[in-house]
């Protein structure tokens, strides 16, 4: 049997016991809440966990929440993951960061489009060659030939000669505005001038072709899935170059600087009747 004990006249009654409060630990510790000791509670535990510093929230909840946490960084690491894919597919839109940015290097004077146009005294000896301010080549090229093709492709014209400036190897990539480079394309991106196994250039695709061919499509009525019809928006001057299929400017931002996916080979069914 308990007895109940009168605090005596005038005597301050007996100060309540309070645990002294957990102060914030220095910068990069864990902030500790303050809670009331009691046998039954746990100990504190850190504030800014969904719920945990709520005393009325018990370990089950605080668990599930860790475990959402988890789960969020989960999913975060597996979209991190599949973005990182499609940029390697599709990689970013514009030239800037392209394969076509030279501005890294010290002979490109942090310019990009210096490499290939100036704004004057530019070279007007090639026709489609728009104020062009890099070293034209000089090469004589080995071209397309099939007995199943109806067109006769000549030798690289117009954008596929511009094209060709770096990529046949014979001209170094840096050499425009009048300067003599040294930096010689390798690699994947070196064609070289025998083009016999790669797909003719430089040749007139119309309506006529498509007619005797019977294996393209009329190019004045496709469709290019580009705005237009495959005239207006893939052919120079009815003709089918490099930029035909490429887009140097990497506009789309599409792998391999293509014009247009192609995915389910799109890209040669524009053209291709099969």
């Amino acid at each position: 049997m308990r007895v109940a004990t009168t605090p005596t006249k005038g005597a301050e009654p007996p100060a309540t016991r309070h645990p002294a409060p957990i102060l914030p630990a220095a910068t990069g510790a864990v902030t500790v809440c303050h809670r009331t000791a009691t046998a039954e509670r746990t100990p504190p535990r850190p504030c800014g966990s969904g719920g945990w510093n709520n005393p009325n929230t018990d370990n089950r909840k605080g668990r599930q929440t860790v475990m959402n946490n988890k789960s969020y960084r989960i999913i975060l690491v597996l979209a991190a993951g599949m973005l990182s894919a499609l940029n390697s597919a599709y990689g970013a839109a514009g030239i800037v960061g392209s394969k076509h940015d030279f501005s890294s290097q010290a002979w490109a004077k942090n310019e990009i489009c210096i490499v290939c146009h100036t704004p004057h005294n530019a070279n007007t000896s090639i026709a489609d060659a728009p104020l062009w301010n890099h070293t034209m080549t000089a090469a004589s090229f080995t071209v397309y030939a099939s007995g199943t093709m109806n067109a006769t492709p000549g030798a690289p014209d117009g954008a596929s000669k511009l094209c060709l400036s770096c990529h046949d190897g014979t001209v170094a990539v840096d050499s425009y505005g009048g300067a003599n480079g040294t930096t010689i394309m390798t690699g994947n991106a070196l064609i070289g001038t025998d083009l016999r196994n790669d797909h003719p250039v430089s040749f007139v695709y119309d309506d006529s072709l498509a007619s005797t061919d019977g294996g393209l499509h009329s190019p004045t009525s496709r469709d290019s899935g580009l705005g237009g019809t495959v005239d207006a928006k893939m052919l120079i001057s009815h003709k089918m170059q490099c930029s035909s299929c490429h887009d140097v400017h990497n506009t789309a931002g599409i792998g391999k600087m293509l014009l247009k996916s192609n995915e389910g080979s799109a890209l040669c069914l524009t053209c291709h009747n099969k």
